[in-house]
């Protein structure tokens, strides 16, 4: 083995290691980043619990409890459907963001 090829041998070692220090890095950040989209997600479905508590709770007619129910369930098929997309978007972004450095090592 030549001392160059020696060189370049170390130089792909040294890219590879930076590649999955960075990768690890963007893990925890990431990990992080769902960490605290579930964590808002949760307190918000807490309070969106206690409003349509307090609406059944106000409920006076089997018509109006039909009607509370209708736009209590409308809403949270709505919320759920949207925070999924956000979150289904958060992890997408999270691995590719995870796996990018190392694509780049890789190809190296």
């Amino acid at each position: 083995m030549t001392l160059q090829n020696f060189e370049q041998f170390t130089s792909l070692g040294n890219d590879s290691m930076a590649a999955l220090i960075k990768s690890g890095t963007m893990a925890v950040e990431g990990a992080q980043a769902m960490a605290n989209a579930y964590s808002g997600l949760a307190q918000r479905s807490i309070k969106q619990t206690g409003v349509a508590m307090m609406a059944m709770a106000a409920v006076k007619t089997p018509e109006e409890f039909q009607l509370v129910t209708a736009v209590l369930a409308r809403t949270a098929l709505a919320t759920a459907s949207l925070e999924g997309r956000k979150l289904q978007e958060l992890v997408r972004s999270v691995i590719v963001c995870v796996m990018a450095p190392l694509a780049g090592g890789a190809r190296a």
